[in-house]
């Protein structure tokens, strides 16, 4: 009987063990850690040519016209999954939405406004 919960206690440690390591293997969008950041001063198609998470987006408009669509494909094409704008020349937005946006193509800008500027910051 001693030989057999020793067995049990023993495969119930290597259990928990290897089930720990398999959840830390998984990318999770909440969790805490080093975030990356591209900055953008014109139109790029293929910005960041893997799936991702965005975490923010530093926007900053040089004419009253500024804005950045930002594209979950190799194309600034589709439907339109970050849009920011600013109505005045010169100031600055930062966007942080409460979850990170999932990217499952790849991330494409589309700004408009001559020497606008982004920050996308993502991981």
């Amino acid at each position: 009987m001693k030989k057999l919960f020793s067995l049990l206690v023993c495969l119930t440690l290597i259990l928990g063990v290897s089930l720990a390591y398999a959840q830390f293997d998984r990318e999770n969008a909440d969790e805490a850690g080093y975030v990356e950041t591209k900055t953008l001063t014109s139109d790029t198609a293929n910005t960041i040519a893997r799936p991702c998470y965005i975490y923010g987006v530093q926007f900053y408009a040089a004419a009253s016209t500024s804005y950045v669509n930002i594209y979950d494909a190799a194309t600034a094409t589709g439907t339109v999954k970050i849009e920011i704008a600013e109505a005045t020349a010169g100031d600055s937005v930062y966007y942080k939405p409460a979850k990170p946006i999932k990217f499952d193509t790849a991330v494409s800008v589309d700004l408009t406004g001559s020497g606008a500027v982004v920050i996308l910051e993502y991981r």
